[in-house]
């Protein structure tokens, strides 16, 4: 089975994604524990492409605090996000959500069952 299709550009250069960029940092400095005098940022952000019968294989992301994943385009049985933490956290993916977690959880992307390719962005953030 393939794996996710990961451009490999950083979006984040272009500016096409600044109120995104904003609104993430934002988030993670309300919700973190992130000191005031610390910059928040995305180091680098990428779209992933999830097309039917794919699926993203098992890994994490240790040098970086948090990763975040924005939903841009989901249909039921698209795949869901699994956290392999203390807990195993299964979350289904829907349109304008955004996950953030700890960059050292492993996880993956169980295969899309739908007939739709799954857009979503990719973020590593420091502080």
């Amino acid at each position: 089975m393939p794996s996710a299709n990961k451009s490999d550009l950083n979006i984040f250069r272009s500016g096409r994604f600044e109120c995104l960029e904003t609104n993430v940092k934002a988030l993670v400095r309300d919700n973190f524990d992130v000191p005031k005098s610390t910059t928040v940022n995305i180091d680098y952000g990428w779209i992933v492409n999830i097309a039917p019968n794919d699926r993203g294989i098992l890994h994490n992301h240790p040098t970086y605090p948090l990763v975040a994943v924005y939903y841009v385009n989901t249909k039921v049985g698209c795949g869901d996000l699994v956290l392999h933490g203390k807990n195993l956290v299964r979350l289904t993916p829907s349109d304008d959500s955004l996950v953030i977690f700890p960059g050292s959880i492993y996880h993956h992307i169980e295969p899309n069952l739908s007939n739709y390719t799954r857009t979503s962005i990719g973020m590593h953030i420091t502080y």
